[in-house]
């Protein structure tokens, strides 16, 4: 259990338990502890209001520590998937993915491997003008692009960007606390489509109200926009059902094009 579940539970967090407990209250919501004790849920106080809060163990391996999740249905077709992320994040996955093709001609992935690293491999990359307000710090990837890029072309794309930059603020204050010698923390997030939900997933290390309510606030504005397509076709020439992890194999070629020289420096945060 962590340390900060631990002053939960025994009154140590009383001031952040308050605060959190209180927003819920003002909004609505029921905050619950998860079966295991080691993080909370936080649901509708009544039906008919889909989303759900999540805060506890990271479920990522490309997010350490604990994890803020959303969640909720979009009415998007199951077959269609895509990830955004910061490109600092996508790039570093993109190379763990080639690195585990190195050494064989071809790469069988890891059924334990999360789908959206395979996506990297299988989707479409958006491009600069597709990311529209995100362009320069974030990047996409989609079994079809176009759905995508008209997302977030709209007032989902302004509200993920006003979003990220009040965030890596706050990730900038928190590290001038005073006593603090630690760098401000790179921002650790991913918005997911896939099987008609759309899932969000923040490093946070410690359940900081403003913070689930900035990310709350932000994940309304792009399920809103995402059910936008719920009643439009999205074609796809693969479609999530026709992925099989075990049975999938991609070349060193296909991965050495994507990535680019082994000998590539990382990129810059």
């Amino acid at each position: 259990m962590s340390r900060t579940l631990r002053q939960w539970l025994l009154g140590g967090a009383s001031g952040a338990e308050s605060a959190v407990k209180q927003w819920c209250a003002s909004e609505g919501l029921v905050l619950k502890l998860t079966h295991e004790r080691d993080g909370f849920v936080i649901e509708p106080a009544r039906e008919g209001l889909p989303l759900r809060i999540e805060w506890g163990p990271s479920q990522r391996p490309y997010l350490s520590g604990m994890e803020l999740r959303l969640r909720s249905e979009t009415g998007i077709a199951p077959h269609v998937y895509g990830a955004l992320m910061p490109q600092a994040l996508l790039e570093a996955l993109e190379r763990a993915l080639f690195e585990q093709s190195t050494g064989t001609v071809q790469t069988r992935f890891d059924g334990e491997m999360p789908e959206e690293m395979r996506w990297l491999a299988m989707g479409e990359r958006l491009d600069a003008t597709q990311l529209g307000p995100l362009r320069g710090d974030f990047a996409g990837v989609a079994n079809q692009s176009a759905w995508m890029a008209e997302w977030l072309a709209g007032p989902t794309g302004d509200a993920l960007h006003g979003w990220a930059q009040a965030e890596l603020q706050r990730l900038a204050a928190t590290a001038r606390k005073p006593g603090s010698r630690e760098k401000p923390a790179p921002l650790g997030w991913a918005l997911l489509v896939h099987r008609g939900r759309l899932v969000w997933r923040q490093s946070l290390a410690t359940p900081d109200v403003a913070a689930i309510a900035s990310a709350r606030q932000a994940f309304q504005a792009a399920l809103l926009g995402a059910r936008g397509f719920a009643s439009q076709p999205i074609s796809s020439q693969m479609g999530a059902s026709q992925i099989n992890a075990s049975q999938l194999d991609l070349s060193q070629q296909d991965l050495a094009s994507r990535q680019g020289p082994a000998s590539d420096p990382p990129a810059e945060d």
